[in-house]
């Protein structure tokens, strides 16, 4: 297997004396790195810059996987929306693809394009309002700054994912799950508003009550419709402490009980489980919950952990500071690929599924992993419908942090084996969150989406109707793609 692996079968081209770089839809022909170059020279003035270096080139030809490798032609970093809407209209005009990116966090190409441009939303990071219930700031900005404004104000977003270096546009085109989302959904959940820029360069704010349609595409819409460029996002008050209970459980089957019970009683916070890998070949499980509380008020934690089954004497109790809990992991490295694997599973049967998988997880199998997290989530506080689960009652997110590595071969083997798990959840009527590494076909995007299929179609058709996005999967990259 070739480590530049393309998740969109990138057919490769050979030149006489100048460099292929991509193909050019309006034209029909092949397009070399000067004549890419030339393209720009009638590009309106912006405020920002746009890049055309193969330095800068290469480097957004990289992300957090280190799987998939697709050079752009340029890269914007724009200091204003008005930039974004510029370039928009003009690579629509000129048949060039364009995917929006943030922190580069993904593992399979997701914010990557061949022969097009790179939109680098970093370049605005702005806070334009904060007020008792609500934050309003520039797509590009990283969660962690987002945490640290709203606890100057004694607030804070309800949802966090668990590295808060994520950009607050980037989780909020396919989700952002954490802890808390048994009680508030993901992320999607709790924007309010959105500034995009559409497909033909227009520049939108929508919300559920304003272009309603545009706000439901683009919210877990992995960026096929739209570009987000700023956010209105839910705050709830802060406390000041958090309380961690770290818990071993003898068995999984016993560990899912009781974390199903905390989900829906209420009595935590904060609830994840860690399965981790140990040197004799099995695996330790271990449910990590959460109190937050502000002193001199204190939680009580024979109430919190009665009527629990976990081993006897395990429990391991600290306090932490809400901020420093908050933002625990610090910034990744690109250094080694990371085909990670996210589903979400029914409940029943999630046991026995989950066991079935942990003997399998060797590089002879289906590849290693470092830890797998899993999230216990009743149906109803997840309410945007492109953001997809099944339909039951009760889920657990599976969360498979993957052992970096940096042989290609075992990268092709967990690639293919994040396939294979993907095939068996869908059999029981499991998802998949898209922080994923291996590819899907038009076919299995149509069973993803479901009945809300249509609704997608209908959307990309009105907002972006040449098909200028190829951000996250590209769905809709082939001709014929929108049906």
């Amino acid at each position: 297997m070739s480590h530049n692996l393309s998740r969109r079968g990138f057919t490769k081209a050979l030149g006489i004396g100048t460099m292929v770089v991509g193909y050019q839809s309006i034209t029909g022909s092949w397009m070399t790195s000067a004549e890419a170059s030339s393209q720009f020279e009638k590009l309106p003035p912006l405020d920002g810059g746009l890049f055309l270096d193969d330095a800068t080139r290469a480097e957004y030809a990289r992300d957090y996987g280190q799987i998939i490798h697709e050079k752009p032609i340029a890269v914007l970093k724009p200091k204003s929306v008005a930039d974004i809407s510029k370039m928009v209209r003009f690579a629509r005009r000129r048949g060039i693809r364009i995917a929006a990116r943030g922190q580069g966090h993904l593992p399979f190409g997701q914010a990557q394009v061949r022969a097009g441009i790179v939109i680098d939303l970093r370049s605005l990071q702005t806070i334009h309002a904060i007020s008792s219930d609500r934050l309003e700031a520039d797509a590009g900005i990283q969660w962690r700054e987002v945490v640290k404004a709203a606890l100057a104000n004694g607030l804070t977003p309800p949802v966090l994912t668990n590295f808060l270096g994520l950009t607050m546009g980037g989780t909020l085109s396919i989700g952002g799950i954490g802890t808390t989302s048994f009680r508030h959904g993901a992320q999607v959940d709790n924007a309010i508003e959105l500034e995009v820029v559409t497909g033909e360069g227009d520049v939108i704010t929508c919300s559920e009550t304003q272009n309603c349609d545009l706000f439901e595409a683009v919210l877990a819409g992995q960026g096929q419709c739209a570009i987000i460029t700023k956010a209105v996002v839910r705050l709830v008050p802060a406390l000041t402490t958090v309380r961690e209970y770290v818990l071993r459980y003898p068995d999984l089957t016993t560990l899912i009980y009781d974390a199903t019970l905390l989900s829906e009683d209420g009595r935590f916070d904060g609830v994840v489980a860690w399965l981790i890998p140990l040197p004799n070949g099995t695996w330790a499980n271990f449910l990590i919950s959460t109190r937050n509380f502000t002193p001199p008020d204190t939680p009580d934690d024979e109430h919190l952990l009665a009527g629990l089954s976990h081993v006897p004497g395990s429990e391991q109790i600290n306090d932490y500071g809400y901020p420093e809990y908050a933002d625990s992991i610090p910034d990744l490295s690109f250094n080694k690929s990371r085909p990670d694997l996210t589903l979400i599973t029914p409940n029943r049967g999630a046991a026995e599924f989950i066991d079935g998988i942990l003997p399998r997880l060797t590089n002879t199998d289906l590849g290693a992993a470092d830890i797998i997290q899993l999230f216990f989530w009743p149906r109803t506080p997840f309410a945007r419908p492109l953001f997809r689960i099944p339909n039951r009652e009760h889920l657990v997110g599976l969360g498979m942090l993957r052992t970096p590595t940096t042989d290609p071969e075992i990268v092709a083997r967990m690639v293919t084996g994040n396939r294979t798990l993907f095939e068996e959840n869908r059999s029981r009527g499991g998802t998949h969150y898209p922080f994923s590494a291996f590819p899907l076909s038009d076919h299995d995007w149509q069973r993803h989406y479901g009945h809300h299929w249509a609704d997608l179609v209908r959307a990309k058709r009105r907002y972006d109707p040449d098909n200028v996005f190829a951000s996250g999967p590209d769905i809709f990259r082939r001709p014929g793609g929108l049906g």
